[in-house]
């Protein structure tokens, strides 16, 4: 369903972050997980992920900012970056955070990966 499709992937909690990556490759994207986007920003020069899927609920206040520099970096590059927020709340007032924020969708972490797959798929294509 992601056959080939470029996931960059940025949650600070490696108990989410590893079977999230798991899941989406078994799906036939290829992803690049790390746990912050100031570790993202140093990958972003030689990976050109399609999609930014990204646990707001343990972001940094700094890693605003470097979300930031990526998704310019992309507009520079020309190339179309959608950008997913996953987070545990699912809170009106973060919803309207992640959105203020430039992510174009807002989705439970609690969505289940085919679930998951379906959005990204429908979002890219």
């Amino acid at each position: 369903m992601l056959d080939e499709l470029q996931i960059l992937l940025i949650d600070a909690e490696f108990d989410s972050r590893d079977p999230l990556a798991t899941q989406l490759e078994r799906d036939g994207a290829e992803v690049i997980a790390v746990a912050s986007a100031g570790d993202a920003t140093e990958i972003i020069e030689h990976f050109n992920p399609s999609v930014l899927l990204v646990n707001i609920s343990t972001l940094a206040l700094s890693d605003i900012e470097s979300i930031s520099q990526l998704r310019a970096h992309a507009v520079l590059q020309q190339q179309p970056l959608t950008a997913i927020a996953l987070t545990l709340q699912s809170s009106e007032e973060e919803r309207l955070q992640a959105l203020s924020m430039g992510f174009q969708v807002y989705l439970s972490k609690r969505t289940q990966g085919a679930e998951l797959a379906t959005v990204i798929a429908a979002l890219v294509s």
